[in-house]
């Protein structure tokens, strides 16, 4: 019998003997009293299959224990065992269980078994009882792929059921959430388990528009027929500022506002339904008429229909066939390698969808979907919520008050795929982070969909201080707007006594310049609190409060370290220009330096 895998957090140690033959229960314990006492399981009653247990028990012998074995079984029998080694004549059993979920699984009444083995091959088992288990539910079931995409299986009665395109040779397990947690069906051995460990296998030798069906009582998998799509002559064409070519964003069309073949999508037909398809062309000739290095870049967008005055926008959330509205346009926040679908069901537009193999975006009239999952209204930052940004719609802010050494979670937003900021946390591709920077009230900012993430000590100066300017990325690739308050720099106290000040950024290799600031953008009157160029040493002027940043030959993580030597004073009456004056003591002048370094 196959057995079904459940979690367990126990302790394991080794223990070997010489003797081979197991002996009837009766010689574990004392006088032949059984090795096992106080046997509970908690709860014992309104559970259902996939909840978790605790599982105690005192194990006791004088000869030695060597193993116990844990046995789970229903009305049908058993369906789960394992066993576990022992060393010592003591031992107290603490293990949390998942209670495993059997194929065909009927509600009613579990029986835990616990049989230990001592030294001497002796066996004592005992049981414990679990009332009225009763069978999960599911509203849907999410089909996610190796390469992070996730389907939503819609349900009908036991069977679940998705209708997509589907890549070739996609891998992956069925889940309960679709941010991969709780209950979860893959592979043991050519059988599809409950929380099997290997990958099922979804995909056929090319990317293809078929059913996935799951039966979730019966755990029967079917994979429909691959359909025919004809070329239809309709067309599509793209409009907005997310070409790949820089030509096409720069003055004076700032963007791509007809219909240019380079942005033509073609169509396909299957009965009544319609689909378009596209991907950003790379030619190798670079010419702003045909090229776009195979990539897009963030920025709006929208459809026109070919040759109609027919707009495909999202306004007022849903997809919307009329008028050239640039406001209701669709938005994506992150460059790469994307394509695009557009899907039509008889004369109703029902989705836009793209994706790069590892992430995918789809506007519905439903919602947006990111990686399968609906963008909600806020999400929760350790504990904290985060609104989403009015005019956004999935980027979220908010403040949250972190603590030193604190385990960093969200709920609606998988921080694995997100940008971890390595100043402020550790864990970069952990669902859960590790907060390393001082205790203090904090500034989140969050793009749900290129993982984003921006943190500001809202605290200013002397915890922290602040850099702006241009030419500088906080993260390798992806790119920030030039002097904007709202995603300056946080440079952290080295210590809570020190005066120098430090942080990691990458600088582009287009001789940019950054100004330091001491309070943050959320401050009364932030922008009068520049650290001037002025009073630095060794640094290179640029403007009226800048330095140059230095060049590099390609864009580079740089460690940023401040010293702001003995502190500083800020005169608020006697202003310096447009600015409150600086005033360092002791008259000594600060000094920044900038060396490259990896993460």
């Amino acid at each position: 019998m196959k057995y079904f895998m459940f979690l367990l957090v126990s302790t394991m140690v080794v223990f070997t003997s010489c003797k081979d033959d197991d002996e009837p229960n009766g010689g574990g314990g004392t006088a032949g009293n059984s090795a096992i006492s106080e046997l509970a399981v908690t709860p014992n009653a309104d559970v259902k299959y996939g909840d978790e247990v605790t599982l105690t028990a005192k194990f006791a012998d004088e000869k030695g224990l060597r193993q116990y074995m844990i046995s789970v079984s229903n009305a049908n029998g058993a369906f789960y065992e394992t066993t576990k080694m022992l060393t010592g004549k003591t031992y107290d059993m603490n293990e949390k269980i998942a209670l495993p979920l059997p194929k065909n699984a009927v509600a009613g009444d579990l029986t835990i078994s616990v049989t230990v083995k001592n030294s001497s091959n002796e066996l004592s088992t005992e049981e414990v009882g679990i009332k009225g288990v009763t069978l999960p539910t599911f509203d849907a079931l999410y089909l996610a792929l190796d390469n992070n995409l996730v389907y939503t299986m819609e349900k009908d009665g036991n069977v679940f059921s998705v209708e997509d395109f589907i890549p070739a040779g996609a891998t992956g397990k069925i889940y309960a959430n679709s941010n991969k947690t709780g209950m979860s069906w893959g592979m043991e051995g050519d059988e599809i388990i409950a929380l099997g460990k290997d990958n099922i296998v979804f995909g056929g030798e090319e990317e293809a528009y078929f059913k996935i069906s799951f039966n979730a009582v019966s755990f029967e998998l079917t994979l429909g027929n691959a359909q025919n799509w004809s070329p239809i002559s309709e067309s599509l064409y793209i409009f907005g500022t997310i070409s790949g070519h820089w030509d096409d964003n720069d003055a004076p069309d700032n963007g791509i506002w007809i219909e240019r073949s380079k942005t033509k999508m073609q169509g396909y037909q299957n009965g009544n339904r319609k689909y378009w398809a596209w991907t950003p062309p790379s030619d190798g000739t670079g010419s702003v008429e045909t090229d776009m290095w195979g990539a897009i870049v963030a920025g709006q967008f929208y459809f026109k229909e070919g040759g109609k005055d027919n707009f495909l926008t999202f306004a007022n959330r849903q997809l919307t066939l009329g008028a050239e509205d640039k406001a209701a346009s669709f938005s994506i926040t992150l460059g790469g390698a994307f394509s695009m679908k557009v899907f039509k069901e008889g004369e109703e537009y029902t989705k836009v969808e793209l994706s790069d193999g590892t992430r995918t975006l789809a506007y519905t009239n439903e919602g947006i979907y990111i990686n399968g999952a609906l963008a909600p209204s806020a999400i929760s930052f350790c504990g904290s919520s985060l609104a989403l940004i009015d005019g956004e719609y999935f980027s979220y802010e908010g403040l949250a008050q972190l603590t030193k050494d604190q385990t960093v979670t969200a709920e609606g937003v998988d921080l694995s795929m997100a940008y971890c900021d390595h100043d402020v946390f550790t864990g970069a591709g952990n669902p859960t982070w590790k907060m390393i920077a001082p205790t203090g009230e904090y500034l989140i900012r969050l793009d749900a969909f290129s993982g984003t993430v921006y943190v500001m000590n809202n605290v200013g100066y002397p915890d922290v201080i602040y850099m702006d300017g241009w030419c500088w990325n906080r993260f390798m690739g992806i790119e920030r707007g030039s002097w904007n308050e709202k995603t300056r720099l946080t440079l952290y106290r080295t210590s809570p006594t020190a005066n120098t000040y430090q942080a990691i950024a990458t600088v582009l290799p287009w001789g940019g310049d950054v100004s330091f600031w001491a309070a943050p953008y959320t401050a009364e009157e932030y922008g009068k609190y520049c650290i001037s160029a002025k009073y630095f040493d060794g640094v290179t002027p640029a403007g009226d409060s800048g330095l140059l940043l230095p060049v590099p030959t390609e864009e580079t993580y740089y460690k940023i370290v401040v010293d702001l030597k003995d502190g500083f004073t800020i005169d608020k009456e006697n202003l310096d220009g447009n600015y409150y004056t600086i005033v360092p003591a002791n008259g000594k002048k600060f000094t920044v330096t900038f060396t490259p370094t990896t993460l």
